[in-house]
C-alpha cells in the first residue's frame, strides 16, 4: 500500500480465509530498524482494513 496523500488513509484488505491474517513487515512511517519486520514476529492484522500514515508506504 502507497499512501502519497497529506493525511492517514484506510485501505481495505482482501480476505485471506480462516486462520489467515495479514502481516506488516516494511512501514516506512516507523524509523529505522523499526521500519522492516520479519515475517515470523510481524503483529497480525485482525481487522478488515489496514491505516497507513500519510506520505507513507
Amino acid at each position: 500500500m502507497l499512501n502519497s496523500y497529506w493525511q492517514p488513509l484506510n485501505f481495505e484488505l482482501p480476505p485471506l480465509g480462516a486462520g489467515k491474517y495479514w502481516h506488516p513487515i516494511v512501514d516506512t512511517a516507523l524509523s529505522s530498524p523499526e521500519d522492516f519486520t520479519d515475517i515470523e514476529v510481524a503483529p497480525k492484522i485482525a481487522q478488515d482494513s489496514y491505516s497507513v500514515t500519510a506520505r507513507s508506504s
